[in-house]
């Protein structure tokens, strides 16, 4: 997602290298952390929780 949005992981004030890694591997972030990942896209919270939806989406889903 960040790199379809041309974002790199140190454009993101406010939240650490270790954090994004957290997030990229299933940890839901708080609100805050949220709000400050939309900023960065150029998104509001909603926008940005429509786009992250659709992106999972997309991908296949493993079989029951």
């Amino acid at each position: 997602f960040m790199t379809k949005r041309q974002l790199n992981k140190s454009d993101i004030p406010g939240i650490s290298l270790p954090e994004i890694q957290e997030i990229e591997k299933g940890y839901r972030p708080p609100l805050e952390t949220i709000i400050k990942l939309s900023t960065a896209h150029g998104m509001s919270v909603n926008e940005y929780l429509e786009e992250i939806a659709r992106t999972m989406a997309s991908y296949p889903h493993p079989p029951n």
